[in-house]
């Protein structure tokens, strides 16, 4: 076990060359969006919504995306907003 950058500890694989660890669980938590960025943040100790990036990304997660809903409902919003502005 080697600790990791989120002060946690993490299972070590790989070839040589790549190491994966095993993700900090607050970080799968934030991909999966089950807590928000900010308490992500303060879970992993990372200073800001960057340094989050970055460990998601060295451990392959991806931030969470929003709602299908809320992408609706966005899209709904800017071609109103859209309209609005071609009067």
């Amino acid at each position: 076990m080697t600790s990791d950058r989120a002060g946690g500890e993490g299972d070590v694989a790989g070839d040589g060359l790549h190491v994966r660890r095993t993700p900090p669980a607050d970080a799968v938590a934030f991909s999966q969006g089950s807590i928000t960025r900010q308490d992500a943040m303060d879970r992993l100790r990372v200073r800001d919504y960057a340094g989050l990036l970055v460990l998601l990304g060295d451990h392959d997660l991806a931030p969470p995306r929003p709602s299908i809903r809320e992408i609706e409902d966005q899209a709904v919003l800017f071609g109103r907003l859209w309209a609005a502005a071609g009067s």
